[in-house]
């Protein structure tokens, strides 16, 4: 036997479509528990989307939609169980169990609580309450779903089907009649306001039908197809419509008309589907592969659309959508636009029969890929960390390809890196600390930067950033062109001096020589010539030669490798040193 009570606390206002459910519901067995610390081949034209983030309510970040109503909506936070419900008039919201669901009827929102031996139904305008005996408690009755304002619960032996509704709200508890016989395994989802959609079996045959509210009969019965399994399926008080072909690329959506019984396949792209969710607004269909934001690849699906049976005409009314629920006053999903962002969307007809679409609720998120976070240090040491150094940017998601370019201001020599698909919503390069085509050392001084980040599943425009950062070291032995690392001086038989400059590979523990420059001609007037380090307090290593008359002469190194400055005598009588690098 159902309870009620009622109570006289008003606490939500109400106001009137259709809701797309989910096949597949039954009996739900955990206990829900609320949480008492509430927390504030047709031409494709666009729909328009009103309001903007900064006009509506939060929506919680990270969260899918499971169902919504006239005065609020239910959520689950990925990776979790438990569920919330927000209020659309001021973003206040409550936690609840993992069985908590949400139904509407034409006037209020109710919450359902499936426990063990009872499920409560809450009127949320009202705050009045059923509780429906179920299991031991309720002489073996099992929960069957919910609809409306009624919680529905099957016979022990899994044949009978009855309503419950409260007393003051309805007609109490009475017997679903209409479903034929020997139909078991009968399972009640939301339809619209008016219907409950109840699937079943007779024998071995799937079947399902449309259940009124007002009258108890379930009419309008006819086999369900087996590709149908799995799908999702959206009931007006005009079509039915239905999804086949999940997790193929070719799924199918059909519709038929209640009223003759016709059904006609609608045409939507053939393209990978796991999860294709469809709605009713008004004459049109609504479809849309859920999950396209963090999925890699592109997909025609992706984009939530509006077909119209009579024109063929499509339309796109978000860029992506993650989970979708309708109430009796629209279609609510949670999606996003590269306009808008990601948020709570409301889909209704418009004057002219194409739907509109309004934000409801912001997660603050954007769609488009946005750089959001510049990690990159003014001074790069290169002196530290062997030599290497991640460079990161943050960013809004994390489907992406990036591309960096380093670029050093003196030389213009560049450095191309590039990373696909991170983990996580980051763009980190590991740098080793060369440049250029042969991999040499990087130069000290200042470079430049620039980031090119572009979406993998087609989700929004291309994004870049630039700026700068400086290398720096300390002062390295026998180093002529400021890169750290150990240059090789060699004069050939003509005079001519070359430098030869070395970059150590750590991953091989190998010293390589790069390809030699020329420093010039007429070196072999020098019967010495001495690497010195820094003589002038430059930074850079200098070079001293002694000519054949005894005379030093000091080379004062440049940052430019392949042009050392004019020398300067150093001093004469040198010719019995042996060293004239120890002589000066």
């Amino acid at each position: 036997m159902a309870h009620a009570r009622s109570t006289r606390r008003r606490i939500l206002a109400a106001t009137t479509t259709v809701l797309a459910v989910t096949l597949g519901a039954g009996a739900l067995s955990a206990p829900a528990h609320a949480a008492t610390t509430p927390v504030g081949a047709a031409k494709t034209t666009k729909a328009p989307v009103a309001k903007t983030a900064a006009d509506v309510i939060g929506f919680p970040k990270n969260s899918k939609l499971l169902d919504a109503g006239l005065t609020g909506f239910l959520t689950r936070e990925e990776g979790t169980f438990d569920k919330r419900w927000t209020r659309y008039s001021n973003g206040a919201s409550q936690g609840y169990g993992s069985t908590t669901v949400l139904r509407s009827s034409k006037t209020a929102d109710y919450l359902v609580f499936p426990m063990h031996y009872q499920v409560t139904l809450r009127n949320l305008s009202t705050m009045s309450v059923l509780d429906v005996p179920v299991g031991s408690a309720g002489n073996g009755a099992t929960y069957a779903g919910s609809a409306a304002d009624a919680v529905f619960t099957t016979s022990s032996d899994g044949t009978v089907l009855r309503k419950h509704t409260h007393p003051t709200e309805g007609n109490g508890t009475v017997t679903v009649t209409g479903l034929p016989a020997g139909a078991s395994a009968i399972a009640v989802t939301p339809g619209t306001p008016e219907d409950a959609l109840v699937t079943f079996t007779v024998g071995t045959a799937a079947k399902w039908g449309l259940l009124d509210l007002a009258t108890g009969v379930v009419d309008e019965i006819q086999d369900r197809t087996p590709g149908s399994a799995g799908g999702d399926v959206a009931v007006s008080r005009t079509h039915l419509a239905w999804t086949e072909g999940d997790s193929t690329d070719k799924p199918a959506v059909f519709l038929k008309e209640r009223a003759t019984g016709t059904v006609r396949e609608i045409p939507v792209e053939d393209a990978w589907s796991n999860d294709l969710r469809i709605g009713l607004v008004g004459s049109r269909l609504v479809y849309g592969e859920a999950g396209g934001l963090s999925n890699g690849d592109t997909n025609p699906l992706y984009a939530l659309t509006a077909y119209d049976p009579a024109t063929g005409t499509k339309v796109k009314l978000l860029d992506h959508l993650t989970s979708s629920a309708a109430a009796p006053d629209g279609l609510y999903v949670r999606g996003g636009t590269v306009d808008r962002g990601e948020g709570l969307y409301k889909i209704v007809p418009g004057a002219d029969g194409t739907p509109t679409v309004t934000l409801v609720a912001s997660t603050g998120e954007p769609t488009k890929v946005v750089i959001t976070e510049n990690r990159v240090p003014a001074v790069v040491d290169l002196d530290q960390n062997v030599g290497e150094i991640h460079l990161s940017w943050g960013l809004s998601r994390s489907t992406v390809e990036a591309d960096l370019t380093l670029r050093h201001v003196r030389t213009g020599l560049t450095r191309e890196l590039s990373i696909r698909h991170p983990n996580t919503p980051d763009a980190t390069f590991r740098w080793d600390g060369t440049i250029g085509p042969d991999h040499a050392s990087a130069y000290n001084g200042e470079y430049t930067w620039e980031l090119k980040v572009r979406t993998l599943n087609g989700i929004g425009p291309a994004t870049s950033a630039s700026g700068t950062f400086t290398v720096t070291r300390k002062t390295a032995p026998h180093d002529f062109d400021d890169n750290g690392s150990t240059d090789v001086l060699s004069r050939d038989s003509s005079g001519r001096l070359w430098r030869s400059d070395t970059t150590f590979f750590k991953e091989f523990g190998q010293l390589t020589a790069q390809p030699r420059q020329s420093l010039g001609a007429g070196w072999d007037a020098f019967d010495r010539i001495e690497a010195t380090g820094d003589l002038d307090g430059s930074a850079f290593g200098d070079l001293v030669a002694r000519d054949k008359t005894g005379v030093l002469w000091l080379y004062p190194a440049r940052a430019e490798a392949d042009s050392p400055t004019a020398s300067r005598s150093a001093g004469a009588g040198r010719s019995t040193t042996r060293s004239p690098a120890a002589a000066t």
